[in-house]
């Protein structure tokens, strides 16, 4: 696939589970991307296709991007049961299928980028045999490289991400590794007086896959040492279990809105997130943009280089609570390259990779054209 390949008016369908006004990276991500995108000059036009949002409109035009929230809901509510989530299932991809293929031919657009949280490989497979060109966003470790090898393009957005494609694929051109998208913060939009300050932060879905089973354990041992300090855990709740092991001075806040979000950052005595599986946390590098401190999850390459004295080297109670002590009776100062993550540059970077993916189907119905010589 070639590099740097020109844009020409392109047109792009985004399939994505998670927009504005959801919350989660993958909602951010693509949040800063459309923007970029509808500043870049080449685009043409770019339909976002996501869930149905109560609340939300189906319809919003923004210029050169339009919104439509009309997929149906994922299989991957765990607090349905094994039967339900299969009937669901069954349901969701050939309607999500069907939309695709609508807007496609609606759109008269071939190039179709998809989060990869819809990495099924027959449902790929499906799109591919319908005539689409597939682009691959994976941002996270929850889709497994080896499903997308018959895909066009895979764009990674984490070292470690990329690390694991090229691994399960081997060496390959469809590999891309373009930098996570980031506007950095210059300090939080506004205060919250009525925090219970001082506090530790944990940011995400309350999941034991997240870390927070260690983290309540390590936290009840800090409390007894610093019994003025909290645990907030701002975002939704998969495992309800943990709320029963919470010890005294935790707090479940739920969902928690963006700007609200930044303010718990600022105002943190540090930001916590003790994950099992981390591909780049978008939580750490805003804690770092805020200047608090960040206790980082192990086997991200990006922050064990930016402040190695901050990640944990494995998910255990007993390191959890070392580096809680650690926030208290240290400073923070980490120098951290936020220039590369430029939501702008990494727009352009991944319209070049869906343009050049659309070029090379070109070159190759030329080269399979009649009356050519070879």
């Amino acid at each position: 696939m070639s590099q740097g390949a020109p844009l020409n008016g392109l047109r792009l369908l985004v399939v994505t589970s998670l927009f504005p006004p959801a919350t989660g990276g993958a909602s951010e991500d693509f949040r800063l991307l459309a923007a970029a995108w509808q500043e870049c000059s080449a685009i043409n036009h770019i339909v976002i296709l996501t869930e149905r949002r109560k609340g939300s409109p189906r319809r919003e035009d923004r210029g050169k991007i339009l919104i439509r929230r009309v997929l149906p809901s994922r299989d991957t509510n765990l607090r349905l049961n094994a039967a339900l989530r299969m009937i669901r299932s069954a349901f969701t991809y050939p309607l999500l299928t069907l939309a695709i293929v609508w807007h496609m031919h609606r759109e008269s657009t071939r190039a179709v980028l998809v989060h990869g949280r819809y990495g099924r490989k027959s449902f790929l497979r499906i799109l591919k045999l319908c005539g689409a060109k597939v682009a691959v966003f994976l941002s996270d470790h929850y889709t497994s490289p080896r499903n997308l090898s018959h895909c066009d393009a895979i764009i990674c957005i984490a070292e470690n991400v990329h690390d694991r494609a090229t691994r399960d694929l081997g060496p390959t051109s469809k590999i891309h590794y373009v930098p996570l998208p980031f506007i950095q913060p210059s300090s939080a939009p506004s205060s919250m007086s009525n925090l219970p300050r001082p506090y530790f932060l944990f940011i995400g879905t309350a999941c034991a896959q997240k870390g927070v089973d260690v983290l309540l354990e390590a936290f009840a041992v800090f409390r007894r040492e610093k019994p003025g300090f909290r645990l907030l855990l701002a975002g939704p709740i998969r495992e309800y279990s943990l709320t029963r092991i919470a010890g005294s001075g935790t707090t479940f806040l739920g969902e928690v809105d963006r700007s609200r979000v930044l303010t718990l950052i600022q105002q943190a005595e540090a930001v916590v997130l003790p994950s099992r599986s981390e591909a780049l946390p978008r939580v750490c590098l805003e804690a770092i943009a805020l200047g608090t401190t960040a206790i980082c999850p192990p086997g991200v390459p990006e922050l064990e280089r930016a402040c190695p004295e901050w990640v944990l080297p494995s998910i255990t109670p007993q390191n959890v609570l070392e580096k809680l002590r650690q926030a208290v009776n240290s400073s923070f100062q980490v120098s951290f390259r936020f220039e590369k993550h430029d939501s702008r540059l990494v727009a352009h970077r991944i319209a070049e990779v869906c343009s050049a993916m659309l070029e090379d189907a070109d070159d190759s119905k030329r080269l399979r054209a009649p009356g050519l010589p070879f």
